[in-house]
């Protein structure tokens, strides 16, 4: 009986220890997810920075292109007074356009990074957190199996105590009888001389 509790309960240990490696497949699975998400969002990060970087390229390529016109219109020395002064006016008005929108779009691009380093910043942390309380967990369910281990195995040795002291004390009150009514005992302890 007790080999077959001892077999039993072994089973159940190994199915527990089973059990416990499952739900640590699925932690890593959880943790791989976490830093797959990380990478997709740092490539999507990369790949805005590189369209952004592009559109200020563009921009500062046109005001480049703006100041080129505006020297050109100013060595021209055919044209009038008036002609050059429109478009001095209209060539700093475009400028000035174009200058608020490249503004505009550094702001908006900042903003968006600042954004995006903040949710990278939150991910980190969950991810440590997620790892954090995984080890926890693992380590609460290692030590709950070693404590009901440690009971059993008390509880078992103090069940075998109380059997053998129970035996022992059968045996002394048997003892007993024979040695206060000879005539219990066997006929050969009887019969021996003195």
């Amino acid at each position: 009986r007790a080999r077959r509790a001892a077999e039993e309960d072994a089973l159940r240990l190994y199915n527990r220890v089973r059990q416990l490696q499952k739900e640590e497949l699925r932690a890593k699975k959880r943790i791989e997810e976490t830093r797959k998400r990380a990478e997709e969002i740092k490539s999507y990060r990369l790949r805005n920075e590189i369209k952004q970087q592009e559109k200020i390229e563009r921009l500062e390529a046109q005001l480049e292109e703006v100041e080129r016109l505006r020297i050109q219109n100013l060595q021209l020395k055919d044209e009038s007074v008036k002609i050059k002064q429109k478009n001095e006016e209209s060539i700093l008005t475009e400028r000035m356009q174009v200058a608020a929108r490249v503004k505009d779009e550094r702001e908006e691009i900042e903003r968006q990074l600042a954004e995006e380093r903040l949710i990278q910043r939150r991910m980190a942390l969950q991810k440590k957190e997620e790892v954090k309380r995984s080890e926890l967990e693992k380590k609460k369910k290692l030590q709950k199996m070693q404590e009901e281990k440690m009971k059993k195995t008390s509880e078992e040795y103090e069940k075998r105590l109380l059997e053998e002291q129970k035996e022992r004390m059968k045996k002394q009150k048997e003892l007993q009888k024979m040695v206060c009514c000879p005539a219990r005992l066997p006929s050969r302890c009887r019969n021996r001389p003195n």
